[in-house]
């Protein structure tokens, strides 16, 4: 299935910072595929906004694991009975995909610590520039613990591929912006997404430059959601 196209104007900047706290009270909607309620802060229905939100199924889709020997991994199907968080990024980006990653690292820190097992998924959407050796050096600049083997790091086989699953498949907008000393720069969405253990999205998270949602905030909805699954 791929994602529908987004109407612009239909849904607003702040209906599309989906941060995963409670934040309010009152009555808030439910669904049968999921464990927490919807965000107090998703003003717009799942269905008009561009990416997978709460109570959507994540989409379906294939990419090899750049570190697992080049296993062929299947989201949301290699981590059915997991939770998992999954982003896009590019690992030459100046400013917002380090944020993604160091965040998800964070929660992947303190998962290990805590004995959970989740998996995090970290898709390329630059497998031009994105070698495997340029995402090993990536990867311990940012921390990441990759003898664990619960960290993915996806690189789709050619830059078509990643816009037909990256963008076609997940609503991930992007788009080279400049070229610099050899280096080209996107312009582009920045989600993290936290997808329970029936393949079903259960939050979102929407980071810029200007609004960041804090790595704390993803571990507390893990713990809720893995509190919530039993």
């Amino acid at each position: 299935m791929r994602r529908r196209t987004f109407l612009a104007g239909a849904v607003t900047g702040a209906e599309l910072g989906l941060a995963g706290c409670a934040g309010v009270l009152g009555r808030r909607a439910t669904s049968p595929n999921t464990y927490l309620a919807k965000p107090a802060d998703q003003r717009a229905k799942s269905e008009d906004i561009v990416y997978p939100a709460w109570g959507q199924q994540f989409p379906r889709a294939t990419l090899p694991a750049v570190f697992h020997d080049g296993e062929q991994v299947t989201m949301p199907d290699r981590f059915a009975g997991r939770n998992f968080f999954a982003t896009f990024f590019y690992s030459h980006c100046p400013s917002v995909c380090p944020v993604l990653v160091s965040d998800m690292r964070a929660v992947q820190t303190k998962a290990l610590a805590a004995g959970d097992d989740t998996a995090f998924v970290a898709t390329t959407f630059d497998p031009r520039q994105d070698t495997k050796a340029r995402l090993q050096t990536f990867a311990h600049e940012k921390y990441v613990d990759l003898s664990a083997s619960d960290w993915y790091f996806l690189r789709p086989p050619s830059p078509k591929r990643a816009k037909d699953v990256i963008q076609g498949e997940y609503g991930i907008k992007f788009a080279p912006s400049y070229t610099k000393d050899g280096v080209t720069y996107f312009s582009h969405a920045a989600v993290i997404f936290l997808v329970n253990d029936k393949g079903y999205v259960e939050r979102t998270y929407r980071n810029s430059l200007e609004k960041k949602v804090p790595w704390q905030h993803l571990w507390t909805d893990l713990k809720r959601l893995r509190e919530r699954e039993g």
